[in-house]
């Protein structure tokens, strides 16, 4: 289960933080080579999303489950966007806008203890469907995660309850298109994010073309004991 919330980690940090593209090796357990002394796991690479089969089944690990979710939110020409916020190095979280105009919301929590983040944004304003990959609900039929609620924003405002060592998508679309700033064609070059509402906040993700200095804490504008987050406004495209 751990390796699966160490995916999700690592591909909001990594988009954060201005990759274009993710892969994951390999799709299933595979065979090196055969070890009839039984050593080295008799040759069985067994770091796949899907186990080798055992009585003639398959088996789905956590990490399937895990990637499937985020491949499943963040399509090739997505576009990223960074969200900041005073998270006590506890909670990753990116925010992207499918070319459809649909916009997901993910939050990883690393920490053994349930946190609520609340992260505010005037980009959209919808309700958004709710999926949630935890060691206690995860399928085992191979089935992606369903959703599991609805969430809306409050005064601009997505409250995100995140249990122990889990991960959150949020995922939903406006009814009315939001139009975003563009990039310099020319230059390649972004404007640096602005902060949707002003919360002190540290930066935890950066566009790909332009990296965001750190932002010095306000402790009086962070909510306490939640978090607080924003989304910024720069965004970067997932290539493949």
């Amino acid at each position: 289960y751990g390796r699966g919330l160490f995916i999700a980690s690592m591909a909001v940090n990594s988009l954060g933080a201005g990759a274009t593209g993710l892969s994951y090796w390999p799709l299933h357990d595979v065979y090196y080579y055969y070890n009839e002394t039984g050593g080295d796991n008799y040759g069985l690479m067994s770091m796949g999303l899907i186990g080798y089969k055992t009585d003639g089944a398959w088996s789905y690990r956590p990490t399937y489950y895990a990637w499937g979710l985020l491949c499943n939110m963040i399509p090739k020409g997505s576009e990223i966007y960074p969200v900041t916020g005073e998270d006590g190095n506890l909670i990753d979280a990116v925010c992207v806008k499918s070319p459809e105009g649909v916009w997901s919301l993910i939050a990883v929590n690393r920490s053994a203890a349930e946190q609520v983040v609340k992260i505010s944004t005037d980009l959209f304003d919808c309700e958004m469907d709710s999926y949630l990959f935890s060691e206690s609900t995860l399928p085992t039929d191979g089935s992606q995660i369903a959703a599991d609620g609805k969430v809306t924003a409050e005064n601009g405002t997505y409250s995100i309850t995140l249990p122990a060592y889990s991960f959150k998508v949020l995922n939903g679309a406006p009814d009315e298109p939001c139009i975003m700033p563009e990039s310099d064609a020319t230059s390649g070059e972004q404007s640096e994010p602005e902060e949707i509402e002003k919360s002190g906040c540290k930066s935890a993700a950066a566009p790909v073309a332009a990296p965001v200095a750190e932002q010095e804490a306000n402790p009086a504008d962070i909510i306490d004991p939640e978090l607080a987050a924003v989304i910024g406004s720069a965004v970067q495209e997932i290539a493949a």
